[in-house]
């Protein structure tokens, strides 16, 4: 009787799609998500950056709509400004990724992690959620504590899985950050908020004053 042989079949690509679906899933089951991503290869670069992009134009956009409505007059009117503006921030935001991945990868090694600035950036990627979040729960105290401390969980996460650190040091460090970032984002906030405030009665007198500004007269027509 003749063998039959089975080959495995091949597991599909790791595409954007797939690191939608692991950056929002993360939060909810942290552990299983990253072990999983630490067993496998690490996705290249154009699909790292879409992803960060992808997360980081929600949060742009809903900085742009808090901003336009607690600062009426400080947002252009036409949507094609917006859409510059919108796109500049993007484009700062692929440069400005390495760096901040850099970053990040310092306090891997300082975990005593084994991966290299590809898994780091791996990991920033799969934090830009909270970026989004940040965005959203600027304006309510507390919440805005909450992606703050998201990021560093999922940070720590990620230290002990793709970069192999070991717990407590990881921890530590991650925990220390996210003490230092908590009381550093809180002190900024009691700094900016008088001169938000004060921004705001600037432009809520500016709306009005061109409300109730009379119609210019015509001008009359040479004789």
């Amino acid at each position: 009787m003749e063998e039959t042989k089975t080959a495995a079949e091949p597991s599909a690509p790791y595409g954007l799609g797939r690191m939608l679906q692991d950056t929002v899933t993360a939060p909810l089951w942290p552990r299983a998500v990253f072990t999983a991503l630490g067993d496998s290869p690490v996705p290249s670069y154009g699909i790292m950056i879409a992803n960060l992009l992808a997360f980081c134009a929600a949060a742009y956009a809903a900085a742009l709509f808090q901003a336009g409505a607690a600062l009426p007059g400080l947002l252009p009117k036409d949507p094609l400004s917006l859409a510059l503006a919108l796109a500049a921030a993007m484009a700062l935001t692929v440069p400005f990724s390495f760096i901040a991945a850099g970053a990040l990868h310092t306090f891997m090694l300082l975990c005593g992690g084994q991966g290299d600035f590809q898994r780091s950036y791996q990991a920033l990627s799969l934090l830009s959620l909270a970026a989004a979040l940040e965005a959203i729960l600027v304006s309510f105290d507390p919440l805005w504590l909450l992606p703050w401390l998201l990021a560093a969980f999922l940070a720590a996460a990620a230290a002990r899985t793709l970069h192999r650190a070991p717990v407590l040091r990881t921890a530590v460090v991650f925990a220390l950050l996210a003490a230092f970032g908590a009381g550093g984002q809180w002190w900024a906030r009691q700094r900016l908020m008088p001169l938000i405030q004060t921004a705001r009665v600037f432009s809520a007198a500016s709306t009005a004053v061109e409300a109730a500004a009379p119609l210019a007269p015509p001008m009359a027509a040479p004789a």
